[in-house]
């Protein structure tokens, strides 16, 4: 008895994806058991981290075969900081997952940017949301936003 069996793979996280098993040269029907419990030959599933399935085929001379299919679950993370170089200017800090290799920023005002770490200049006064949207080798995104606001400036003047 022989046994075909998806390949491991790697997906982005919850995406569906079906897996398969097929004997073949065995004596008779086949009994199909996978490690969710279904007795299908294929299963659908949508892991939302990295995980195996195992099959056990069985035919009717009581023969079995087991294997496993591996699936990678490959999924960025967005993050970011910023710190303000002078009133209007802004450097943003990309801390995102290092499977992200697209960066997406949106400054909020219609500006964009595919920088990895932009600076970027606001008018006066200022208060945005900024987005950035990451995506890693195989097309999985993530994305995160956070709100932008002038900093508060205090003037002391140094005469009387």
């Amino acid at each position: 008895m022989h046994l075909n069996i998806s390949e491991n793979t790697s997906i982005c996280a919850e995406q569906p994806i079906i897996l398969f098993a097929n004997a073949k040269e065995g004596a008779g029907n086949y009994k199909y058991n996978w490690s969710t419990g279904s007795t299908d030959n294929s299963i659908l599933v949508q892991p939302d981290y990295t995980t195996a399935y195992g099959v056990t085929i069985t035919d009717d001379c009581g023969n079995q075969l087991h294997d496993n299919v591996r699936i990678r679950v490959l999924q960025p993370v967005a993050d970011f900081s910023y710190s303000y170089i002078d009133g209007r200017e802004i450097r943003f800090s990309n801390s995102s997952s290092t499977e992200a290799i697209a960066f997406l920023w949106n400054f909020g005002n219609g500006d964009t940017s595919t920088l990895k770490e932009p600076i970027y200049s606001y008018p006066l006064p200022f208060e945005y949301i900024v987005k950035l949207v990451v995506e890693n080798s195989i097309g999985c995104l993530d994305s995160t936003e956070l709100e932008i606001v002038e900093p508060f400036q205090v003037f002391i003047p140094n005469s009387f």
